[in-house]
Protein backbone atom coordinates (compact mmCIF):
# COMPACT_ATOMS: atom_id res chain seq x y z
CA UNK A 1 0.00 0.00 0.00
CA UNK A 2 2.83 2.40 0.87
CA UNK A 3 4.47 1.76 -2.54
CA UNK A 4 1.25 2.74 -4.33
CA UNK A 5 0.94 5.89 -2.22
CA UNK A 6 4.61 6.76 -2.85
CA UNK A 7 4.11 6.21 -6.59
CA UNK A 8 1.11 8.52 -6.63
CA UNK A 9 3.03 11.26 -4.79
CA UNK A 10 6.02 11.00 -7.15
CA UNK A 11 3.67 11.10 -10.15
CA UNK A 12 1.89 14.20 -8.86
CA UNK A 13 5.22 15.98 -8.25
CA UNK A 14 6.39 15.08 -11.78
CA UNK A 15 3.22 16.47 -13.34
CA UNK A 16 3.57 19.69 -11.35
CA UNK A 17 7.18 20.09 -12.51
CA UNK A 18 6.24 19.58 -16.16
CA UNK A 19 3.40 22.10 -15.88
CA UNK A 20 5.72 24.64 -14.28
CA UNK A 21 8.34 24.21 -17.06
CA UNK A 22 5.79 24.99 -19.77
CA UNK A 23 4.59 28.20 -18.08
CA UNK A 24 5.44 31.43 -19.92
CA UNK A 25 8.59 33.31 -18.91
CA UNK A 26 6.80 36.55 -18.06
CA UNK A 27 3.28 37.80 -17.96
CA UNK A 28 2.37 40.31 -20.61
CA UNK A 29 -0.41 41.16 -23.00
CA UNK A 30 -1.47 39.03 -25.90
CA UNK A 31 -0.16 40.77 -28.99
CA UNK A 32 -2.32 39.71 -31.89
CA UNK A 33 -2.97 41.29 -35.25
CA UNK A 34 -6.68 41.70 -36.09
CA UNK A 35 -8.06 39.17 -38.55
CA UNK A 36 -9.68 41.95 -40.59
CA UNK A 37 -6.59 44.01 -41.21
CA UNK A 38 -7.23 47.69 -41.89
CA UNK A 39 -3.96 49.21 -43.01
CA UNK A 40 -5.55 52.58 -43.61
CA UNK A 41 -4.75 55.44 -41.31
CA UNK A 42 -6.51 55.35 -37.97
CA UNK A 43 -8.72 58.39 -37.42
CA UNK A 44 -6.66 59.46 -34.38
CA UNK A 45 -3.16 58.45 -35.44
CA UNK A 46 -2.18 61.68 -37.15
CA UNK A 47 -2.49 63.47 -33.80
CA UNK A 48 0.13 61.12 -32.31
CA UNK A 49 2.85 61.56 -34.94
CA UNK A 50 6.07 62.63 -33.23
CA UNK A 51 8.76 61.46 -30.79
CA UNK A 52 8.13 60.28 -27.24
CA UNK A 53 10.37 59.53 -24.28
CA UNK A 54 9.82 56.12 -22.74
CA UNK A 55 10.28 55.34 -19.06
CA UNK A 56 13.01 52.81 -19.98
CA UNK A 57 15.18 55.56 -21.55
CA UNK A 58 14.38 54.76 -25.18
CA UNK A 59 12.69 57.05 -27.68
CA UNK A 60 9.61 55.99 -29.61
CA UNK A 61 8.99 57.76 -32.90
CA UNK A 62 5.63 57.47 -34.63
CA UNK A 63 5.43 58.31 -38.33
CA UNK A 64 3.31 57.63 -41.34
CA UNK A 65 3.91 57.19 -45.05
CA UNK A 66 0.81 57.63 -47.17
CA UNK A 67 -1.76 55.68 -45.18
CA UNK A 68 0.63 53.33 -43.38
CA UNK A 69 1.59 53.93 -39.76
CA UNK A 70 5.02 53.13 -38.29
CA UNK A 71 6.74 52.96 -34.91
CA UNK A 72 10.51 53.05 -34.39
CA UNK A 73 12.48 52.60 -31.18
CA UNK A 74 15.62 54.73 -31.02
CA UNK A 75 17.41 54.20 -34.35
CA UNK A 76 16.02 50.69 -34.92
CA UNK A 77 13.95 49.44 -37.83
CA UNK A 78 10.50 50.86 -38.49
CA UNK A 79 7.68 48.51 -37.58
CA UNK A 80 4.40 48.87 -39.41
CA UNK A 81 1.56 49.22 -36.95
CA UNK A 82 -2.20 48.82 -37.29
CA UNK A 83 -5.07 50.01 -35.17
CA UNK A 84 -6.81 47.47 -32.93
CA UNK A 85 -9.32 49.91 -31.49
CA UNK A 86 -9.61 53.49 -30.32
CA UNK A 87 -6.05 54.71 -29.60
CA UNK A 88 -4.68 51.13 -29.52
CA UNK A 89 -2.06 49.82 -31.94
CA UNK A 90 0.00 46.67 -32.54
CA UNK A 91 2.97 46.01 -34.79
CA UNK A 92 2.38 43.59 -37.65
CA UNK A 93 5.43 41.63 -36.47
CA UNK A 94 3.75 41.20 -33.04
CA UNK A 95 6.69 42.80 -31.24
CA UNK A 96 4.90 45.89 -29.92
CA UNK A 97 1.56 46.87 -28.47
CA UNK A 98 0.63 50.37 -27.34
CA UNK A 99 -2.24 52.38 -25.98
CA UNK A 100 -2.13 56.16 -26.41
CA UNK A 101 -4.18 58.89 -24.76
CA UNK A 102 -4.36 62.57 -25.67
CA UNK A 103 -5.45 64.42 -22.55
CA UNK A 104 -7.65 67.48 -22.46
CA UNK A 105 -4.56 69.70 -22.10
CA UNK A 106 -3.15 68.23 -25.36
CA UNK A 107 -0.41 66.17 -23.69
CA UNK A 108 -0.01 62.59 -24.94
CA UNK A 109 0.48 59.80 -22.42
CA UNK A 110 0.34 56.08 -22.86
CA UNK A 111 1.93 52.72 -22.36
CA UNK A 112 3.96 50.41 -24.54
CA UNK A 113 4.59 46.67 -24.34
CA UNK A 114 7.61 45.28 -26.19
CA UNK A 115 8.54 41.66 -26.77
CA UNK A 116 12.18 41.09 -25.89
CA UNK A 117 14.27 37.92 -25.43
CA UNK A 118 14.14 36.81 -21.79
CA UNK A 119 17.93 36.58 -21.86
CA UNK A 120 20.68 36.03 -24.41
CA UNK A 121 20.51 32.24 -24.08
CA UNK A 122 16.80 32.31 -24.94
CA UNK A 123 17.17 34.13 -28.27
CA UNK A 124 17.29 30.88 -30.24
CA UNK A 125 14.67 28.90 -28.36
CA UNK A 126 11.84 31.37 -28.89
CA UNK A 127 11.13 32.17 -25.25
CA UNK A 128 10.30 35.80 -24.74
CA UNK A 129 9.58 38.27 -22.01
CA UNK A 130 7.76 41.55 -22.09
CA UNK A 131 9.10 44.98 -21.30
CA UNK A 132 6.56 47.57 -20.21
CA UNK A 133 7.30 51.27 -20.64
CA UNK A 134 5.29 54.40 -20.00
CA UNK A 135 5.22 57.05 -22.69
CA UNK A 136 5.57 60.83 -22.30
CA UNK A 137 5.63 63.48 -24.99
CA UNK A 138 9.03 65.09 -25.73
Amino acid sequence: MSRILLGMIVGAISLAAVAQESAPMAQGPVISVPAALHRGLSADFDTYIGAYNLSNGQTLTLTMHWTRMYARLDSGKKMEIVSTGKNSYVALNRQLKMKLDRRDDGEVKGELWLVVPANVADVNDGRTAFMHAMLAQQ
